[in-house]
């Protein structure tokens, strides 16, 4: 509460000694009556009284100093507060006038005998303090609303938000003459950032941003609350590298507050005072707000362009989806569908059209009842259930007396909601129709399969059965089942397994077919399979099989090679045996016809013995030659030998014989120094073969050719006859052993050609036969030359 003043140097029942003497009265009497002002509800006591007690001072001056036309200056600052406090110019008056009111009812109270020139000079010193006040409030006010025009003409004029910051920065510095600089900064994130500047480096102000509560204006953000800096050039808060030696006395900044939080800041300062006017500080606070006003009204303005330019965009985008949606529809020739939430038709396009058997208009906007009345149950349940589960229906097949479709439903949704539903309607009648007729082409083949007399398989390339039959189920001793989808390693041993896998690399690898004999294990003992494995093109490529059971062909190949294996070693025992025994015959036989003398009938006898007996010398040593053959035993005594003088004497030896015979025996080789690594005798054994058979088998005026040609590997040798010629089908099997090709009346014991084949492959080489039946035949035989590496 407001003390009484003291009374000293004022003279009794004069205005300043009344109101230094009932201060307080006077107060409270114009407190009670103020209070009551609409535009006072929401002041404090202190705010009300506010310049008051001064104001009495100054008026209680005045009136005892008739001062007349002098301005009471208390009452210009009591207008400027008002201003601020929302007062208008009418409740400033008011409330000045009980002012007046109180203090001459105090007066009328306690001052008695008073002269009416000391009410009068009151009175004029009120009236004044009114007048003060009015001219300082409406200079305020229109000052006020100047700025007011020229804040909304710049945020019209502004082509952006740094242009409108600009403009109003112009307009406070305009406004307030005791300021040359100012600067506005904008809140962007976390930091304040400055966006217009003058009187400041240009270069810095582009680059400034400050940190909440950082520096002066980061302190205004930061608190909302407007900061003064009175003789600021010591103040640390101007050590920002933005206003550092600028030389600024006095700054002053306002946060512009917006929702109750700081959009930025603007500040204000001069270097010629060292501090700026109360009266400079309320206008630019009431811009301020202003400012703050026109700087949201701008954002939102720019903002407003934007979304429309951003609905523009979207319409556009949705104009070009329901083009290009409408364009589907037409061009498709699957049948799609949207409903709304009542299942009533929204679009469809001609195919469903087609399908439900009416035009397009005439299902927009009726239900699923409407149109499909027989299917309107089946159909409503799946619509349904997409609606209220929010979940797809995919491929549901639906069967018509005539056709099916494949169905699929789904949620048509914006954001989370589902405003409708969307089908897909196929018609898979000629599918369904080619599947079935798979299915019956699959059963057919999967019975040809089954009765097939051989194993049938086919594998993809990672070696998974995908096909199989009944016969290989069987093999394996499985049900059909459990073979399709598992692998080699799956159904037999890993030793077995590895081995079948193997094959099937060779067919992937090499991309052609190959006969190999696979074995499978049985309770019964392993069976074997000749497999032919072929490569079945792609994609993706596969494995065929067809495989066909030889266990008992390959039990009875085995016992005939042990029956085999025992007669040639009983042949070579009995022939070993038998030429003890013939060797004594032909030395008997020889001695005889030695002493036999002149008895023609004898010596006939003893020379057939001896035939017979050099035959049976010729067979014995086949049959040991063929067991040798058989057993590997052959023995050959390599050397190098001159080729040439090898088939000389082959034609040597034979040339009598061909001439008894009546047929022609050339010799035409090109052999030249040919060494080659041989067994002579060996060699000799292969012509006298050849030779032998040529001569058996031509008639008299045939010729028989030697011929011989050296390689750089080989020397070829070969005889040709211009004989019968040899069957095609005998061709094959010609160097078997007991083959004749000979008719009955020449045959023999079918070994020569068989031991010729052992000799020449002992000795590292090749022989074979070219003929046409009718036009005699050649047979041709290689050795290599010398410098090669002879065979063991």
């Amino acid at each position: 509460m407001t003390t009484q003043r003291p009374e000293q140097d004022a003279r009794p029942h004069t205005v300043r000694w009344f109101v230094r003497r009932f201060h307080d009265e006077i107060l409270g009497e114009w407190g009670a009556l103020a209070s009551d002002l609409p535009a006072a509800k929401h002041l404090g006591g202190a705010r009300l009284i506010d310049a008051i007690p001064d104001l009495l001072e100054e008026i209680a001056s005045i009136a005892d100093e008739s001062r007349s036309g002098q301005e009471i200056a208390m009452a210009r600052r009591h207008a400027l507060d008002r201003l601020a406090d929302g007062f208008d110019v009418s409740t400033v008056v008011n409330e000045l006038s009980l002012l007046r009111g109180a203090m001459l009812a105090v007066w009328e109270r306690r001052v008695e005998g008073a002269s009416l020139g000391s009410v009068r000079d009151l009175n004029l010193a009120l009236d004044r303090a009114i007048a003060s006040s009015v001219a300082r409030y409406m200079e305020v006010h229109m000052r006020t609303l100047t700025g007011i025009d020229r804040i909304s003409t710049a945020s019209l004029q502004a082509s952006d938000v740094v242009d409108f910051l600009q403009r109003l920065l112009s307009v406070f510095l305009d406004a307030t003459p005791a300021a040359e600089l100012g600067a506005m900064l904008l809140r962007e994130g976390d930091r304040m950032v400055l966006r217009a500047a003058v009187g400041l480096d240009e270069e810095l102000a582009r680059n400034a941003s400050l940190a909440m509560g950082e520096g002066f204006a980061g302190i205004i953000a930061d608190t909302c609350r407007p900061l003064a800096l009175d003789s600021a050039s010591a103040s640390p808060l101007v050590e920002e590298s933005l206003l550092r030696g600028k030389g600024v006395r006095a700054f002053y900044g306002i946060p512009l507050v917006h929702d109750g939080r700081a959009i930025g800041v603007a500040y204000i300062g001069s270097r010629r005072n060292d501090e700026l006017s109360e009266a400079d500080r309320r206008y630019f606070d009431s811009l301020g707000a202003r400012a703050t006003m026109g700087l949201v009204h701008h954002t939102l303005r720019k903002e407003l362009v934007a979304s429309e330019k951003r609905l523009q965009a979207l319409a556009d985008e949705r104009a070009h989806e329901l083009a290009t949606l409408e364009s589907l529809l037409a061009a498709s020739h699957t049948g799609i569908a949207f409903l709304d939430r009542d299942l009533r038709y929204l679009r469809v396009n001609e195919a469903i059209a087609r399908i439900n058997g009416l035009p397009v208009a005439e299902h927009i906007g009726r239900t699923i009842h409407e149109i499909l009345p027989p299917e309107a149950s089946f159909v409503e349940g799946l619509l349904r259930h997409v609606l209220d589960t929010g979940e797809p229906l995919i491929n549901i097949e639906a069967r018509t007396d005539d056709k099916v479709y494949l169905l699929n439903y789904f949620p048509v949704r914006a954001t989370s909601t589902i405003f409708g539903v969307g089908g897909i309607v196929v018609d898979i009648t000629e599918s369904a129709r080619a599947e079935e007729a798979l299915r019956i082409e699959q059963a057919r083949t999967q019975s040809i399969l089954d009765h097939a007399p051989a194993a049938i398989w086919v594998k993809d390339t990672s070696g998974h059965v995908i096909v199989a039959n009944r016969r290989l189920a069987s093999a394996y001793g499985l049900a059909h089942g459990e073979l399709i989808g598992h692998r080699s390693i799956d159904l037999l041993p890993s030793e077995v397994a590895r081995e079948h896998e193997e094959h099937d690399r060779i067919v992937i690898a090499e991309k052609h077919a190959i006969e190999v004999e696979e074995v499978i294990p049985s309770p019964t003992g392993p069976r074997t399979f000749l497999s032919i494995k072929f490569p079945i093109p792609g994609p993706p490529p596969l494995i065929g099989g067809i495989a066909t059971e030889i266990t008992e062909r390959k039990q009875m190949e085995e016992q005939l090679r042990i029956a085999v294996r025992s007669r040639d070693e009983m042949m070579a025992v009995v022939s070993h045996d038998l030429r003890s025994p013939l060797a004594t015959i032909q030395l008997a036989t020889g001695t005889l016809l030695a002493e036999i003398g002149d008895e023609p009938r004898k010596r006939r006898m003893l020379e057939m013995i001896t035939r017979a007996g050099w035959r049976m010398h010729h067979l014995i040593n086949d049959l040991l030659a063929t067991a040798n053959i058989r057993a590997g035993r052959l023995q050959l005594d390599l050397r190098p030998e001159a080729a040439e003088p090898i088939a000389r004497e082959a034609f040597e030896v034979h040339q009598q014989l061909a001439d008894e015979k009546g047929i022609g025996l050339a010799m035409r080789v090109a052999l030249g120094q040919a060494m080659i690594i041989a067994d002579r005798d060996r060699l000799l054994q292969v012509f006298a073969n050849l030779l032998g058979n040529a001569l058996k088998f031509c008639r008299a005026g045939d010729q028989i050719t030697i011929g011989g040609v050296a390689s750089a590997r080989e020397v070829r040798f070969s005889v040709t006859d211009t004989g019968p010629g040899i069957p095609d089908e005998l061709l094959p099997k010609l160097f078997d052993p007991y083959v004749s090709g000979a008719a009955q009346r020449k045959a023999g014991a079918g070994l020569g050609l068989y031991i010729s084949r052992g000799i020449v492959e002992g000795h590292g080489g090749r022989i074979w036969v070219e003929s046409t039946l009718g036009h005699g035949a050649t047979f041709w035989f290689t050795v290599p030359i010398a410098r090669q590496v002879a065979p063991s």
